[in-house]
């Protein structure tokens, strides 16, 4: 997994999410993500950002296509409910666990992926 760009929320001030490419060959066919930027937790000594899911959620993480930027608030709603993170415009402040994450586990967070992505496709999409 690469890192590809950051999103800024330029309205708030704040860095929406981060892009990551992962899977295909070379750098192509890469699958892009959005990746909440709670989600990533910074490791100072090795300069780096660590993404803490399993391999089985990031598999089943929904990418995006290089060409519909900036994602929908709707959208990163979704994104960041995927990865366990509050929506940092619902309430200013991030309330997070030692981890980074709110509270939950594998097995909520898949069944709640599978009842988001079925509602998620009849919402009406709003651009940041």
């Amino acid at each position: 997994m690469t890192n590809e760009d950051i999103m800024i929320d330029l309205e708030n001030g704040r860095i929406a999410y981060a892009v990551l490419s992962f899977g295909g060959f070379l750098g192509i066919g890469d699958k892009l993500f959005a990746i909440p930027w709670q989600a990533l937790s910074l490791k100072p000594h090795e300069h780096a950002f660590i993404l803490n899911v399993s391999k089985e959620i990031l598999e089943k993480a929904e990418g995006f296509d290089k060409d519909n930027w900036p994602l929908t608030r709707e959208r990163l709603y979704t994104i960041y409910t995927y990865y366990g993170t509050k929506p940092y415009w619902e309430t200013g402040v991030l309330e997070r666990t030692e981890r980074g994450r709110l509270e939950e586990t594998e097995t909520e967070r898949l069944d709640r992926i599978e009842s988001e992505r079925l509602s998620q496709a009849q919402a009406p999409e709003r651009r940041m």
